[in-house]
């Protein structure tokens, strides 16, 4: 240290005396201060604003527009020097569409993206996002099978191994001992149906082969015949009293119920459905759609909120919008929106390696428009609570949650 010090020439210790000898605690001189995160960062919100979810999606624009106004107003409001661009793109509730929507914002140089909404459309574009270093929210994926850790996937909903056991225990509570699955064939209704049917299995129940669709079927009077000889020979064996069916679908639950209702035994028996067709417009504004329902008690599940004053907020701003309560994506579109947010304001970068690995631990400690948004170490939301919905006087309300 000594020898550092005399090594310093004499005219340099004379220039450092002087400027500290006119220094004082007066001065106005300041001390050069590191600048903060300074740009603009492209937000991309790949959202089904047509096809089978377009209802919801219009929901989930609304809440993540209103994030990022949100957002860009805290950021100002402490005086940070950078802030978000929306991008809004149509995944049209296709996977092949998804992926050309997300090659399309990484040529806008968009590395940050909310969505896609569905696991088909998650499983058809993670690939590319993690070979080009962008980061996925998504805000609908429930699939188990992608449920990865230390991928560059984050979800701000359960995945489906918590709620196949809640249908499967609301099934059984409501007195049903056969299982009668018709799902849709993609990744998403897949996994439902393993998880639904593995659960009430092991508590003693008995599944059915169930029909399995193309989601992509102009009509399923094939699909509903099919499952009207199922629902005979079980009702034959056990009463129709113990017989449910469970239908995971997205809107095209409408048609489905449709063509089942020119069938007397399956509007006999009990219908669950899962998060997909919950409050689902369509269904009560069809006259069909609706009797069907009204007839078979439709019952469906679907994540639910823990209410806080941001809750409140999304609600209100939707009920404004379109004048029905929000589906919850709304919800968890506005958080993920937050999340990716909080996460680049922590680490002072749109780095999207830095995110990936802060963004579980920023969640940890943050509460939105769901409650708490604390993630899994595979990157989905941990809390799984879900609602139970039904339709009474031509709209969907809650009535319980298990």
């Amino acid at each position: 240290m000594r020898k550092a010090l005399i090594a310093i020439p004499i005219i340099a210790v004379a220039i450092i005396m002087s400027v500290a000898m006119s220094m004082s605690p007066d001065s106005e001189m300041e001390m050069p201060m590191e600048a903060g995160f300074e740009a603009t960062v492209n937000i991309g919100l790949l959202l089904p604003l047509s096809g089978d979810l377009a209802s919801h999606g219009e929901e989930e624009r609304e809440a993540a527009l209103l994030a990022v106004d949100d957002f860009n107003d805290y950021l100002a409001e402490k005086g940070s020097l950078w802030s978000f661009n929306a991008i809004v793109e149509d995944s049209e509730t296709k996977p092949v569409v998804a992926l050309e929507k997300i090659q399309g914002l990484h040529a806008k140089n968009t590395k940050i993206v909310v969505g896609p909404a569905t696991s088909a459309a998650l499983r058809n574009t993670m690939g590319y996002a993690s070979a080009n270093g962008i980061i996925m929210i998504s805000h609908g994926s429930t699939a188990p099978s992608l449920a990865i850790a230390d991928d560059n996937i984050f979800r701000t909903v359960p995945n489906d191994n918590n709620q196949g056991p809640a249908i499967a225990n609301l099934m059984m509570s409501n007195g049903i001992e056969v299982l009668i699955p018709v799902w849709r064939g993609d990744t998403w209704g897949d996994g439902l149906r393993e998880a639904t049917a593995n659960a009430f299995s092991e508590a003693g129940g008995v599944v059915a082969e169930g029909i399995r669709y193309n989601p992509e079927a102009p009509e399923f009077s094939a699909s509903t015949s099919l499952l009207a000889t199922q629902v005979q020979g079980y009702v034959d064996e056990y009463g129709k009293d113990k017989v449910g069916v469970l239908i995971v679908a997205f809107a095209e639950v409408l048609q489905f119920m449709q063509s089942a209702s020119s069938h007397e035994v399956l509007d006999e028996v009990r219908w669950f459905g899962s998060d997909g067709s919950t409050n689902e417009q369509s269904l009560v504004e069809d006259p069909i759609g609706l009797s069907f329902a009204l007839t078979t008690n439709f019952t469906t599940l679907q994540f639910g909120t823990t209410k806080n004053t941001t809750t409140e907020k999304v609600t209100n701003h939707i009920m404004e919008e379109f004048g029905r309560i929000p589906n919850v994506y709304a919800y968890s579109a506005y958080d993920a929106v937050w999340l990716a947010g909080l996460t680049i304001d922590a680490m002072q970068t749109d780095d999207t390696a830095i995110i990936q690995e802060n963004i579980i631990s920023v969640a940890e400690n943050h509460v939105g428009a769901v409650g708490s948004t604390k993630l899994t170490e595979q990157g989905d939301l941990a809390a799984s609570d879900y609602d139970i919905w039904t339709i009474q006087d031509e709209q969907w309300l809650i009535v319980g949650r298990t």
